[in-house]
């Protein structure tokens, strides 16, 4: 098991324990634009892509708080076009990794050559 030190502050913090919401991680303003993105591009409605996109975040907020532990975690495929949406933004996405993930930038690997 990982030491406290490789983990996320919100994963072990007491006072506020773990994120449960998007709106906990991510503003409005850019919820709204990655739902909008999101439905630009996949033929789903906003229900839909909100839910996706809560997925995602709560995907990579998992693999944050658990990294260097080998889990070998990884989503399902409509999950993945979520966390596609999350990372593309990559100012967003370094924000939530200095936020979340003590700074460090999880960068995109593809291993599954299909």
């Amino acid at each position: 098991m990982a030491s406290s030190a490789t983990r996320s502050p919100w994963a072990t913090d007491p006072t506020t324990g773990p994120v449960r919401r998007v709106r906990d991680v991510a503003p409005a303003d850019l919820r709204d634009k990655q739902v909008g993105l999101f439905m630009r591009d996949y033929p789903y409605d906003s229900v839909m892509a909100a839910m996706v996109l809560g997925q995602a975040y709560a995907y990579l907020l998992t693999t944050m708080s658990h990294r260097g532990e080998g889990l070998g975690l990884a989503p399902g495929k409509l999950v993945d076009i979520g966390v596609h949406m999350v990372i593309l933004d990559t100012v967003a996405y370094a924000e939530l990794c200095e936020k979340f993930n003590g700074g460090q930038f999880p960068h995109h690997r593809r291993t599954d050559p299909r």
